[in-house]
């Protein structure tokens, strides 16, 4: 993971905020079922506190909320610059490099890892940390209204599996064709005079409208894939959600197993059954789409054993 990219503290700090900031949708779920349960209660001064509570508690978690924001683009920004520290030590120390690293790698590849990696794993963290504390707590209300919402969110991620493996090739191609076409510019700036003085700039321009179309259609084959996958997944597991465990539940409340509260407030944490598992499942197509480019600076990486220990320690 690109988290050892990072001092541990601030794993350990990203963990915790992720795990706080988690237990906003729990808290305001609980607050939704004492307010429905509340009609069969009909204490004013109860409700009163509830909205006091309801209140107090979104004020710690919007303090929790920055906190988090804050943390999140600290790692993200250490984690990017020792990627590209390191990246760089191997051009400038290493006297017999076996990789090819050039532009393109240093501009379009470690900005691929960047959000298709490095954002990429911390949001599948948090999304996770979402969706294990929405179980628990939904578990509480009813076990059994609580394994139907789970069965329907896992499909999802059953659906990622089979369409993933498409989105890791066409993202392989697109890198090939992307290092062409960085290739093609260079050829572009440093002949482009002389192919003007002996009347080639039809074959050069030829040669670089071939490369930035190459490049373009398998960008956009990419693009369309990702899109077709997520738009997929998305329908399919709304259409699970909707329909299958509401049904459940409305006949839960007319046998009274559960409360109508009860029942609203698994239906507001199922949305962080199947959200973060829709948003885990688009973030793995991301993690596909950066493997080729991280496979290439984990190459890098193993020939980074020329240099000593102590010097390619964590920038803090």
């Amino acid at each position: 993971m690109a988290l050892r990219y990072v001092k541990k503290y601030y794993i350990i700090l990203f963990f915790i905020l992720s795990f706080l900031k988690s237990l906003q949708v729990v808290f305001i779920a609980l607050i939704s079922q004492q307010m429905i349960n509340w009609i069969s209660n009909n204490n004013l001064n109860y409700l009163l506190i509830l909205v006091i509570v309801a209140f107090l508690g979104l004020i710690a978690f919007w303090i929790i909320g920055i906190l988090y924001e804050r943390v999140y683009f600290i790692v993200v920004k250490n984690i990017n610059l020792n990627i590209k520290l390191r990246a760089s030590k191997y051009i400038i120390f290493n006297n017999n490099p076996t990789l090819k690293l050039d532009t393109s790698f240093f501009t379009n590849d470690l900005k691929a890892i960047e959000t298709n990696k490095v954002e990429a794993e911390l949001q599948i963290i948090t999304n996770g940390i979402q969706f294990i504390t929405a179980v628990i707590s939904a578990a509480i209300g009813s076990i059994s209204l609580t394994i139907i919402f789970m069965i329907a969110s896992f499909l999802p991620g059953l659906i990622q599996r089979i369409l993933g493996r498409r989105i890791e090739e066409k993202s392989k191609n697109w890198d090939k064709n992307n290092s062409k076409y960085t290739e093609t510019v260079k050829e572009v700036e440093i002949f482009s005079n002389s192919a003007r003085l002996y009347n080639v700039e039809t074959s050069l321009w030829d040669r670089f409208k071939y490369a930035a179309n190459q490049m373009e259609t398998a960008l956009m084959k990419l693009n369309f894939w990702q899109g077709f996958t997520n738009e997929t997944i998305s329908i399919i597991a709304y259409a699970a959600i909707t329909i299958v465990p509401i049904a459940f539940g409305v006949y839960l409340v007319s046998i009274k197993n559960i409360t109508l509260g009860t029942l609203i407030m698994i239906s507001q944490l199922s949305n962080n059954f199947v959200n973060p598992v829709i948003t885990i499942s688009a973030y793995f197509n991301d993690l596909k789409v950066a493997k080729p480019m991280w496979n290439k600076f984990q190459n890098l990486e193993k020939n980074n054993s020329f240099f000593k220990p102590d010097s390619l320690r964590l920038y803090d």
